[in-house]
């Protein structure tokens, strides 16, 4: 690190490009850095935006699926914000459920259309329901 001298006695002060160069990597390692909660199989990050098909063969089969239906309305206006129309939009939502057993968190992943949109952390596992191929026990 290089130090200027500093108009306070007895204190040194970091150079502005020493300072830029730190913003900069942290930054980039932040940039670069998976979620905290991203789930990982076989030590591979399951992200957003991941298929079906790459979640099942990184982490196994879930222990549950369920599938869900969703409506969505989108209204349309003219330019005075008078209703044109309502259109309804209909999607389908997958939830797996991999639980990794009583020593870790159970993982709610939730597909829409195929393609991961969001996961969430839920409470410990049961006993007995580790699957072989998921994620080794955290230490």
């Amino acid at each position: 690190m290089h130090l200027l001298p500093s108009p306070l006695p007895g204190r040194a002060r970091i150079r502005p490009a020493t300072l830029l160069g730190l913003a900069l990597g942290v930054g980039l390692t932040l940039a670069v850095a998976p979620e905290a909660s991203a789930l990982r199989c076989r030590q591979r990050v399951v992200s957003a935006g991941d298929t079906t098909t790459e979640v099942r063969a990184r982490c196994g089969e879930p222990a549950s699926i369920e599938t869900r239906t969703d409506e969505v309305q989108h209204v349309v206006r003219d330019v005075e914000g008078e209703v044109v129309r309502v259109d309804i939009v209909t999607f389908v939502r997958d939830v797996w459920i991999y639980d990794f057993g009583p020593n870790r968190l159970m993982v709610e992943l939730i597909f829409r259309e195929g393609r991961l949109e969001s996961e969430v952390t839920l409470g410990y596992g049961s006993p007995g329901h580790a699957p072989p191929d998921g994620p080794p026990p955290r230490r």
